[in-house]
C-alpha cells in the first residue's frame, strides 16, 4: 500500500471515531430494540421547534438590516 493511503486513513481515524466504531461493531442484523430516552432528554415537538427557530430568523432579520451599507447621496456633496 502506498504510504499516502495509511495516512490518509490514521487522519479519518483520527478525527472522527464514528469510523473506528464502524469498523469494529460489524452485526448481521440491526439492534431494534425499544430504548426509553435518557434523562433530561427533551420533548420538544416539532411545532415548539419551528416556532424557536422563526423568532431566532426575525431576530437575525431585524439585526442585519443595512449592515455595512454606505449610502451616498450626490446632493451631499455640495457645497453651502
Amino acid at each position: 500500500m502506498d504510504v499516502k493511503f495509511i495516512n490518509e486513513f490514521k487522519t479519518l481515524l483520527d478525527k472522527d471515531e464514528r469510523v473506528i466504531r464502524h469498523l469494529l461493531v460489524k452485526r448481521d442484523e440491526a439492534i431494534t430494540e425499544d430504548f426509553p430516552p435518557i434523562p433530561g432528554y427533551s420533548t420538544i415537538n416539532d411545532e415548539e421547534l419551528d416556532n424557536e427557530w422563526d423568532d431566532v430568523a426575525e431576530k437575525e432579520d431585524d439585526f442585519n438590516d443595512d449592515v455595512g451599507v454606505i449610502i451616498r447621496d450626490d446632493d451631499d456633496l455640495r457645497m453651502i
